[in-house]
């Protein structure tokens, strides 16, 4: 259940940061990050309660990961495995062509 934050008083919020910041302060660097994150405010102001830098929340907050899939990632382990890992990329690269008739850059 989320508190109406209107009803407090501004002496009382910062109550509730200070105490916010004392049970966060001895996380690691990587549990603040993540504390960070969660928290719906401006880089800065976050950077600030948690004693890290802002650059830092803002990576951790806009930073994703993409797995790029291509069309072929199934045949290329296919072919590995039909040739128990022997083959290096030129190689393998010369094996899908014959076999598939698909010519995938060696790099």
């Amino acid at each position: 259940i989320e508190p109406d934050w209107n009803e407090f008083t501004k002496e009382e919020l910062i109550e509730i940061a200070k105490r916010y910041y004392e049970t966060n302060k001895d996380k690691s660097k990587s549990g603040k990050l993540s504390e960070a994150k969660t928290l719906n405010i401006p880089y800065s102001k976050s950077a600030k309660i948690f004693n890290v830098c802002r650059q830092s929340v803002a990576k951790s907050k806009t930073r994703v990961i993409k797995i790029k899939e291509h069309k072929n990632d199934a045949i290329i382990k296919k072919s590995f495995l039909d040739n128990k890992g022997r083959y290096g990329r030129l190689r393998l690269s010369a094996y899908i062509y014959i076999k598939y008739n698909i010519y995938i850059h060696p790099r």
